[in-house]
């Protein structure tokens, strides 16, 4: 699994928007 520095910024967006969706363990496990 990638860090977070790792991910590009529109992977973080789509992260930031699943957790603010209360979908954290998607967002952080896919």
């Amino acid at each position: 699994m990638r860090t977070y520095n790792e991910l590009t910024l529109n992977e973080r967006v789509e992260i930031q928007q699943r957790l603010a969706s209360g979908d954290s363990l998607r967002a952080i496990g896919r």
